[in-house]
């Protein structure tokens, strides 16, 4: 039992140092996701405050009885810095679901954004491959394929991809002082 327990652990956090912005903050990022994959986003989301984003939105802390929760959400994609779609088989079958409004929202914003805006990750157990993924991977959603992917299968963050979201963060803080 202690077996499997260990194979599930997240790794630990790489020891990089993160600079933050001039107000002390790192930058923030909306992850949006198929509600089926809510348990191994919840875990990816835990995870990103520690490898520098300041502020992680995510539906189910966000939100509060009695929020008008679309007006929340499409204003927290036109004020994010990065933008997270999780990538799944669950999120493939669905026809209709509110991220796909939220996908749609965040790919029309990094059309103005000159810089990376979308960090596509996958969660199912292969690596999300565009062959994988019959509704993603056509339309406008096939843009997450022509990124670099993170593979975090079932929430779990490798060190190699927690190294470069430390990265992805420490490039942003830096283009601040720029």
């Amino acid at each position: 039992m202690a077996q499997i327990l260990e194979a599930v652990q997240p790794p630990p956090v790489s020891p990089t140092i993160v600079m933050s912005k001039p107000n002390g903050h790192g930058p923030t990022i909306f992850v949006s996701y198929a509600s089926e994959n809510a348990d191994y986003v919840r875990m990816i989301a835990d995870r990103l405050p520690g490898l520098g984003f300041s502020g992680v939105w995510l539906d189910q802390k966000k939100l509060i009885g009695g929020d008008d929760w679309s007006n929340r959400i499409d204003e927290a994609i036109e004020k994010c810095d990065f933008f997270m779609p999780v990538i799944s088989r669950e999120a493939d079958a669905q026809r209709e679901k509110v991220f796909w409004g939220e996908w749609q929202a965040a790919i029309n914003r990094s059309k103005r954004i000159k810089d990376v805006f979308l960090i596509p990750v996958g969660i199912d157990d292969d690596f999300p491959a565009k062959a994988s993924y019959q509704r993603i991977a056509d339309g406008e959603t096939a843009v997450f394929f022509d990124k670099h992917l993170i593979h975090a299968p079932q929430g779990i963050l490798s060190l190699k991809d927690c190294d470069n979201l430390i990265e992805r963060c420490r490039r942003f803080q830096q283009a601040l002082y720029d």
